[in-house]
């Protein structure tokens, strides 16, 4: 039962990625994504549940694309999120929400950010899990062309499983990158980001089973963004972590990608902004996992003229996929509200 309770944590990881901005940033205010389409609350083991990992968009995934941004941000919010599962032995359902803050300041040569979240949550009747995060990051620009930035990404999860006699792990996530955006005219952004993940399993009922990992992580995209007249942008980005076993080569870190077409539009103080995502995680011989992920996310941000902003962030979330003889179907439902002021 230990090493399930090990492969439970880690089959599928909720290291953050902030948010969709890897060639430049986003039109949008600071938010929080619930369920990333890299962190799947999906667990490929019957009567075991995990929790995704929300992340937040103040800082973005590549941090160079934070020069870009024209304004300084700080603001708060609330996020909820609730699914259901439906393996091929154990249905249920799984609910969690949290608080989270976030700020960016912006110069003409260089620009810092940071964001922090907590966030709680529970399945039906089998675990409790509660976590946070910290997020910061650095850029700078030179000739009006090229940025360059590093980011430095922190979480720490506690997990409950109420199995036999119970057991509590913690997971924790170590992420350093670096990055660069190539702006080219007023229009066309370019971006490439990539760093390395570390990551620590610790089985407080049985310490002898703690694991530790090290995977590489990149990221690359391509934008078009205008400032002038009614401001817009369109993105297309894809991440990528690398897969990998443990010690004993039985519990898989799975390798995960997710590719992201995003949509960006403002109308006077009204801001709509639509993702669409599909992710992929697949499990590391002899681990078997083929998972697919489906994101849908919808974005209404209203900014008055003095620089208060009020934003809704919805997604939609179904995934299918197969372990080790079984099937598993999950679908999951997230919404974020948060204030805002940019300056």
């Amino acid at each position: 039962m230990k090493s399930i309770s090990l492969l439970a944590v880690l089959l599928l990881l909720a290291a953050g990625q902030a948010a969709a901005q890897v060639a430049a940033p986003s039109l949008l205010p600071g938010t929080a994504r619930v369920v990333d389409a890299e962190q799947f609350f999906d667990l490929a083991i019957p009567s075991l549940e995990r929790f995704s990992g929300p992340d937040l968009t103040f800082v973005p995934i590549n941090p160079a694309a934070m020069q870009w941004q024209p304004h300084s941000e700080v603001g708060v919010g609330l996020m909820k999120s609730s699914g259901t599962y439906d393996d091929t032995l154990t249905p249920g359902s799984i609910d969690f929400s949290g608080q989270f803050a976030g700020l960016r300041w912006g110069g003409e040569y260089a620009s810092i950010g940071g964001e922090a979240m907590r966030w709680k949550g529970h399945s039906q009747a089998t675990s409790s899990h509660e976590s946070e995060l910290t997020d910061a990051a650095v850029a700078a620009q030179g000739f009006g062309v090229l940025a360059l930035g590093a980011r430095r990404y922190r979480s720490k999860q506690k997990f409950h499983f109420d199995i036999g006699a119970g057991t509590n792990d913690q997971l924790y996530v170590d992420q350093k990158s670096g990055g660069a955006s190539l702006r080219l005219g007023h229009l066309f952004y370019l971006g490439y980001a990539a760093g390395h993940e570390r990551v620590v399993f610790n089985n407080l009922t049985a310490p002898g089973n703690n694991l530790y990992y090290a995977r590489g992580v990149r990221a690359y995209g391509v934008a078009l963004r205008s400032d002038t007249g009614s401001p817009w942008r369109v993105e297309v980005y894809r991440t990528h972590k690398e897969g990998q076993l443990d010690p004993t080569g039985s519990i898989s870190l799975n390798e995960e990608s997710d590719t992201a077409v995003v949509l960006e539009a403002q109308f006077g103080g009204l801001i709509l902004g639509v993702a669409s995502h599909n992710g992929k995680a697949t499990g590391v011989a002899p681990v078997a996992l083929d998972q697919t992920v489906k994101l849908a996310e919808l974005n209404l941000a209203w900014i008055t003229a003095g620089g208060w902003s009020t934003t809704l962030h919805v997604e939609r979330m179904t995934s299918d996929g197969t372990g080790a003889g079984f099937a598993f179907t999950r679908k999951a439902t997230s919404s974020a509200v948060s204030l805002g002021h940019r300056f």
